[in-house]
């Protein structure tokens, strides 16, 4: 990978490949012993540059250690960055991290959380090379001291918490939030070790845990649901809840982007049911994401009808509440208490949830898949929940449906048996005070019967 050259005056330096170039380190007069313990360090650090690896925490320690004029010619060489850029801070990082950054606006708001608690815990100006997997875990483990410290106060009941307690309470975080925190962290350091500004990444063995919550998961019943849309002041507002309720859309990104010329009611085709293109800026970096088709549901139609008939003329899209600054969850919330209702953690996220599940009783999970613009493992971990109407089905099952009743057809069975016993193989048998069940194998089924 490298090698020691020797100059005719006794000064020695490490010659490689790199891409179309070959970069030379002069070392100076220095012993072989010394050049070869300097080559292991730069070998380390090609391998690292080439991207087959990633910068021992041996090799970063020597890095802290060597005079700047070695630094400088490694720097030159394109096997680290300058004494200046080794030395960045956390802020500086994150700074420069959070302006490459291109990504949706909600996501934008997630990973600021977690660059808050980073600078929070470790401080703006903490070295980034300094931090360790020690201090890591010490991250995590700080992440959850607030949510214990709420508990022990839940226990006490104390009616009364002090200032200092309800800053604790904000930031008790769950078990999905801490795991999802730490994962964006990792995500964060692994750029800094591609920038060379550390070697090894420090939350790289942090365990994250898992992000789903599923107790935070609440299912919408339609009764609940008509409670609400009898409690909003508007069409435009039955038209906002509904879409997440009945159709299963992001909101606010697939609402606001939704146009009346996305939407062919059955009205226009009353022998076809009316179908609605959903544009999908969540998804749109995904290959075939951009939009979907789905059914214009009967609930849905009518509310859409109702919306249309007192929208403006040349009016584009459905939803004309636009402003940006209005928060759509905080008169959500509003409409809900009106209706005399508590509200439900996750506000639209459950209602999305509430209707996938309400659909996938009914209709194969690729389809609802499908229709919804997720994939079946994020449909299971974070929206199909259990309801009471599958406890209810449950029990409308009766016992016996399940075992052959009929004597005809335990005979038929029996004849079955009977007539392929020249070819049936013994498997096994129990003895009971009902007589003895057998198992034979019949043309590679496996049959029991009572003797």
């Amino acid at each position: 990978m490298a090698c020691i050259s020797t100059e005719p005056n006794g000064c020695r330096a490490i010659e490689f490949v790199m891409g179309d170039r070959r970069p030379r380190i002069r070392l100076g007069k220095i012993t072989m012993k010394q050049a070869n313990s300097i080559l292991a360090k730069v070998e380390d650090l090609i391998s690292a540059a080439r991207g087959a690896g990633v910068v021992q925490d041996e090799t970063s320690r020597w890095l802290t250690t060597i005079d700047a004029k070695l630094h400088k010619r490694l720097a030159k060489a394109g096997l680290v960055q300058t004494r200046e850029r080794s030395t960045t801070t956390l802020k500086a990082f994150l700074d420069e991290y959070f302006a490459a950054l291109s990504v949706k606006g909600g996501t934008a708001t997630a990973y600021g959380h977690t660059r808050r608690c980073l600078i929070e815990f470790f401080g703006e100006g903490r070295a980034l090379r300094t931090i360790a997997p020690t201090d890591a875990e010490k991250f995590r483990q700080w992440l959850k001291e607030p949510a214990k410290l709420l508990a022990a106060e839940v226990e006490q009941k104390n009616p009364e918490p002090t200032i200092g307690d309800k800053k604790r309470k904000r930031r008790s975080l769950s078990d999905s939030t801490i795991g999802r925190r730490v994962s964006l962290a990792r995500q964060f350091f692994k750029r800094a070790g591609k920038w060379k500004l550390i070697g090894d990444n420090p939350f790289a063995d942090v365990a994250a845990g898992s992000q789903i919550n599923k107790a935070r998961m609440f299912f919408i019943t339609r009764d609940v649901a008509q409670k609400i849309l009898d409690a909003c002041p508007s069409a435009q507002w039955k038209v906002i809840f509904a879409l997440s309720r009945f159709g299963g859309l992001r909101c606010p990104s697939e609402h606001m982007a939704l146009k009346w010329s996305d939407i062919t009611f059955s009205t226009n085709n009353p022998k076809k049911m009316g179908r609605m293109r959903v544009t999908s800026p969540k998804t749109e970096h995904h290959t075939g994401m951009g939009e979907r088709i789905i059914p214009l549901f009967p609930e849905l139609e009518k509310l859409l009808i109702d919306a249309q008939t007192e929208a403006e003329p040349g009016i584009e899209h459905v939803i004309t509440k636009r402003d940006t600054t209005m928060n759509l969850r905080t008169n959500m919330l509003r409409i809900i208490r009106k209706a005399g209702l508590v509200p439900w953690p996750k506000l639209f996220h459950n209602l999305r949830s509430s209707r996938q599940t309400e659909l996938s009783a009914n209709h194969p999970i690729h389809v609802v898949c499908a229709w919804l613009g997720n994939s079946r493992q994020v449909a299971q971990d974070h929206y199909l929940q259990v309801t009471d109407s599958d406890f209810e089905k449950a029990g409308q099952i009766p016992a016996h449906s399940a075992s052959i009743t009929s004597n005809q057809e335990q005979s038929a069975v029996i004849k079955t048996v009977e007539n392929t016993q020249e070819n049936a193989v013994f498997v096994g048998n129990s003895d009971d005070s009902h007589g003895r069940d057998r198992i034979r194998t019949c043309e590679g089924r496996a049959i029991r019967f009572t003797v």
